[in-house]
């Protein structure tokens, strides 16, 4: 993943008007929770470098990024 992954994060997710929090799960995710999933956008996520997508409750997603989730995480807080 490059530098310029928590841009193409963020909007991917909808931008930042469009997450309601952003948390680290396990060193190797981050628990999203969105205001809007239609804003969501998957494709672009996987195209940015996250491995996996796996959707949980209502506006809830967990994005596997692997061992760098949490230096992503401290960037994007």
């Amino acid at each position: 993943m490059s530098d310029s992954f928590p841009v193409l994060l963020v909007a991917a997710l909808g931008g930042w008007s469009n997450i309601r929090s952003l948390e680290l799960v396990a060193l190797t995710r981050l628990r999203v929770d969105l205001n809007d999933v239609s804003r969501f956008d998957t494709e672009r996520l996987q195209q940015a470098g996250v491995l996996a997508v796996m959707p949980f409750a209502n506006h809830v997603y967990h994005l596997v990024i692997g061992p760098e989730a949490p230096r992503y995480m401290e960037i994007l807080s």
